[in-house]
Parts: structure tokens; C-alpha cells; sequence
């Protein structure tokens, strides 16, 4: 869930789905996920770190759907370096 501005101007929750392509997956069952699309509930700025191309954590219980690219896609898939790196411990 994410806070955002209802169309009065006032702060409410937002829910969106963002779409990731995972990145690392942890022995705790975490999952690093980078970003890519833009969460449309925030415009674009250099102080947010929510944007397109950020790492951001995630567990299976935050999953909605699970799409595999054709074959050949993901034998040649690679990931962009992030934006936003998340720290690891």
C-alpha cells in the first residue's frame, strides 16, 4: 500500500500492482525485485525512491501473478543496474 492524494487533494492509501522482475531470492523466502513501471500513484523525482528501476523487497505472500517470458527471452535476460539499490545486511 502506498500514500498518495485522492482526487480532493487529501492523503489516502493507494493500492496498485507493480510489476518486477526478480533479482535475488534470499533463504528467509525474501525476493529483491527491480522495478519496471512507474507507480502511477507518484510523479518521477530525484527524492523518491520508488521509481522504475528501483529494488524493492517483496515476499511470496505480496505475489498476485507470476508471468514467464517466452523461452528465448529469458535465456537472454538481463538485468539493468537499479536506480535505488535496497541495503542488504
Amino acid at each position: 500500500m502506498l500514500e498518495g492524494y485522492e482526487d480532493d487533494g487529501s492523503v489516502g492509501v493507494q493500492v496498485e500492482r507493480m510489476w518486477v522482475t526478480v533479482a535475488e531470492v534470499f533463504k528467509d523466502g525474501t525476493y529483491i525485485g527491480i522495478l519496471e513501471n512507474q507507480p502511477a500513484s507518484y510523479e518521477p523525482g530525484s527524492d523518491l525512491y520508488l521509481v522504475r528501476g528501483a529494488e524493492v523487497p517483496f515476499r511470496p505472500e505480496h505475489v498476485i501473478q507470476i508471468k514467464n517470458g517466452p523461452a528465448q527471452f529469458r535465456k537472454t535476460l538481463w538485468l539493468p543496474k537499479p536506480v535505488h539499490r535496497w541495503p542488504r545486511e
